[in-house]
């Protein structure tokens, strides 16, 4: 007698191919509208995934969704890594540009050497739908056993119970935010771990999103850090969270900040608070050198917008009239180094009358 067909809601996240055929699921095909493949032998019900638009949030989905199949496969297992910090919206460096203790030659320099801002400053690709087509991250107990799939790699090591938090819709728990960045700094870069902690300790503006206090603040990751024993990564995001500072509004705007301060630049204040003579308030900077009255925009592709452009020419005019000089560089100047873009703003200084 032919077992009845079971509709595609009623499986649970993740199901083997074995399971399916005893359910009477039949042959599964790699191209069902009805199903993801998230492994070799792993489905699960893709009806959550294929309701949502093609964007940003349906490749977040498909993240989670593969995050909750692969994890139920691994017992007490907990999201990590690039694959955490995707989730909790951390930016990532540039495709390509992760260090390892076995890098080829010419590879970035690894985490805790010695600051190069040149290294990684195209834009971030660590979307949702890019890390979910690849490795994702978990960690397990060090006495539990690792996984030989591809698509899973295991780091075996014991994460306190106090630095893993819970995500909507995710069903393992994820890595908290301090602790991922002490476990990206084994293979992160100094700068990309500063561009991190900037996005961290960011403080968000109120107008624009739905919370009000930062995800963490400097002197809290100081002494957390300072709390820890011998462990690897320490001394890199120690030196990340020196350098870091609160007000980047992106990874761009760090990197432009940490390639001034290497070429013996004064440092600026990001996106400072300014008034005019008349003491009316004025549309913040990206950077500023109060001292001389220079500002520094840096203008990414969303600039060139018709409305950007107007809002950046009412902006420009503003500061002018109150006396500040504005340097603009553009993401053309980022590559392959920021130096055209550091020249710039140094003749911009020395016009002020800076000693640089």
């Amino acid at each position: 007698m032919r077992r009845p067909r079971i509709p595609p809601s009623s499986f649970p996240p993740a199901f083997t191919t074995r399971q399916a055929t005893r359910a009477g699921m039949g042959q599964l095909k790699t191209d069902s509208p009805y199903f993801f493949r998230h492994s070799y032998g792993v489905w699960g019900p893709a009806t959550a995934v294929g309701a949502a638009p093609p964007s940003g949030h349906r490749a977040r989905l498909e993240l989670v969704a593969k995050a909750n199949a692969l994890a139920s496969l691994l017992p007490g297992s907990a999201v990590t890594h690039e694959t955490a910090a995707v989730l909790l919206g951390m930016p990532l460096p540039p495709r390509g540009a992760f260090a390892s203790p076995s890098a080829p030659a010419g590879a970035p320099a690894p985490a805790g050497s010695s600051v190069n801002a040149a290294a990684s400053v195209k834009a971030s690709a660590g979307s949702p739908h890019s890390v979910a087509s690849g490795t994702l991250h978990f960690a397990r107990s060090a006495a539990a056993n690792t996984s030989r799939r591809k698509e899973v790699k295991v780091w075996r090591t014991n994460v306190p119970a106090e630095d893993l938090v819970r995500l909507e819709g995710l069903d393992p728990p994820v890595t908290s935010i301090r602790r991922t960045l002490l476990l990206l700094a084994r293979t992160w870069s100094v700068p990309d771990l500063v561009c991190a902690v900037d996005w961290a300790v960011r403080i968000p503006r109120f107008t624009y999103e739905d919370r009000l206090e930062p995800y963490a603040r400097l002197p809290e990751l100081s002494a957390w850090l300072s709390s820890l024993g011998p462990v690897k990564g320490k001394r890199a995001l120690a030196e990340a969270v020196s350098l870091a500072r609160v007000g980047s509004d992106s990874p761009q705007e760090t990197r432009l900040r940490l390639a001034l301060a290497e070429a013996g630049l004064p440092e600026p204040v990001c996106n400072p608070t300014l008034l005019s003579a008349e003491g009316r308030p004025l549309p913040p900077p990206d950077l500023a050198f109060p001292e001389w009255r220079v500002a520094v925009e840096y203008q990414c592709a969303h600039h060139f917008g018709e409305s950007r452009s107007k809002a950046d020419i009412d902006k420009r005019a503003l500061l002018e009239d109150a006396g500040w000089l504005l340097v603009e560089v553009h993401a053309g100047m980022a590559w392959p180094t920021w130096s055209p873009a550091v020249e710039r703003i140094r003749r911009g200084l020395r016009s002020r009358g800076a000693p640089c």
